[in-house]
């Protein structure tokens, strides 16, 4: 659960910091390179991880504080936050407050970076005179916003809910789009956008048929 928490909240912090990055290369397509060096990408990736390091000890410190007198069987297929706090016998209360205060930083700050940089990229884009430039600018930022309104919109319903809100069913579908489908679905949503793997697919696609053929 610790190295989920990690991982699932530092992916939060990526998104934003891709929005980041989506706004610099249309904003500054000229400075591009010299604003996102490497220096730059390896802090905003070393932040991510720092912070979610920080917030995840804080809320697992405090899970692992709970009594679990009853069942220990956990009616889900990993070991998550909700389904876990709902076998504790003592107060859940502060563990609550602290997914709830964190969950909230979490996504407020992480949509706050993304919604200001998407903002700016609309600006930019309405600038662009030409039609071919406006499609390569939304292009840019298509796959990206997919994979964020997919991420969040599972995420918020799943953990920013009271724990009494849950049904086994929705906690167990929306939990497997989050953890495998989306994860899954990633890989295929930033690269379609790129023209080697569309060429490559089209040369996969067609020479199956001409061999058919």
């Amino acid at each position: 659960m610790f190295f989920f928490a990690i991982f699932g909240t530092s992916g939060v912090y990526l998104l934003a910091a891709m929005a980041y990055d989506r706004y610099v290369a249309i904003h500054f397509p000229l400075r591009y390179s010299l604003f996102m060096n490497k220096q730059m990408c390896f802090w905003l990736v070393f932040s991510c991880y720092v912070m979610s390091l920080i917030q995840s000890s804080a809320v697992i410190s405090s899970i692992s504080q709970l009594c679990f007198c009853a069942s220990r069987n956990i009616n889900h297929y990993f070991c998550d936050i909700p389904p876990l706090l709902k076998l504790a016998c003592s107060n859940t209360t502060l563990t609550e407050i602290l997914v709830y205060i964190f969950g909230g930083f979490v996504e407020a700050g992480s949509l706050a970076v993304i919604f200001a940089s998407y903002s700016l990229i609309l600006l930019s884009v309405l600038r662009i005179r030409s039609s071919k430039g406006r499609y390569k600018a939304f292009s840019t930022c298509g796959s990206h916003f997919t994979c964020v309104t997919l991420f969040y919109g599972t995420v918020v319903f799943t953990y920013m809910r009271p724990t009494s809100n849950y049904s086994k069913g929705q906690e167990w579908l929306i939990s497997i789009v989050y953890t495998t489908v989306i994860p899954a679905a990633n890989p295929m949503i930033y690269s379609l956008r790129n023209s080697e793997v569309k060429g490559a697919l089209k040369k996969l696609m067609f020479g199956t048929i001409s061999y058919n053929k």
